[in-house]
């Protein structure tokens, strides 16, 4: 069996799993993200810095 058929396998079976751990990573990320920028003001600079956070992660 080669290595990239192992993952195959390992990925197929724990899909469901790998995507919530994806969303919840991402959501973390996003959040976190939004409050960096947040903390640094509510001015026009910052709530467009905002938008591209919402849409983009």
């Amino acid at each position: 069996m080669s290595t990239y058929q192992k993952y195959l396998d390992g990925y197929t079976r724990g899909f469901m799993g790998f995507n919530t751990l994806a969303i919840l990573f991402q959501s973390s990320l996003g959040g976190f993200t939004a409050m960096l920028v947040l903390f640094h003001g509510n001015s026009l600079y910052q709530m467009i810095q905002l938008f591209f956070v919402i849409q983009y992660i």
